[in-house]
């Protein structure tokens, strides 16, 4: 009598359950890099339109109003606003045509950049060094008073 059996042995289910991981985690890790390079590209493209808006009102005439209180003037090759940065930051995210663009993300200037992130996680930066306002100190209690002679 002769044995056969038909089927596959324990070694050959383990290498075609192995070889299936293999692919399935090359699959996964390239479509989160997908996944994350549409969202940068995103956030890229809502950014580079808020730039194009800033950058065609300086043009016009060296000056950009975020607000009514807050204008980023150009000179030359220099960015200045007259106001501090936290109220900068302010005035951009509570402009009608930059929060228009932005949506749900949020718009920050950080470390010489505006910086937008997506709420979905994208992220992008406009290289930009803005020279702003310093916050003058409040005088200390009975500072400027005479010495009482």
């Amino acid at each position: 009598m002769k044995n056969t059996q038909k089927g596959f042995t324990l070694v050959e289910l383990l290498v075609v359950i192995a070889i299936l991981a293999i692919l399935a985690t090359v699959s996964v890790v390239g479509y989160t890099s997908f996944i994350d390079s549409a969202k940068d590209s995103n956030a890229e493209t809502t950014l580079h339109t808020i730039e194009t808006y800033i950058k065609s009102d300086l043009l016009a005439d060296n000056k950009f109003e975020v607000s009514e209180d807050v204008v980023l003037t150009k000179t030359t090759d220099d960015y200045t606003c007259n106001v501090t940065e936290a109220e900068f930051e302010a005035a951009l995210a509570a402009n009608a045509d930059i929060k228009q663009a932005i949506g749900t993300g949020t718009l920050t200037y950080e470390d010489g950049a505006l910086v937008f992130k997506t709420a979905d996680g994208g992220e992008a930066s406009w290289e930009i060094e803005i020279e702003f306002k310093t916050e003058t100190p409040a005088p200390a209690p009975g500072a400027g008073e005479g010495d009482g002679e």
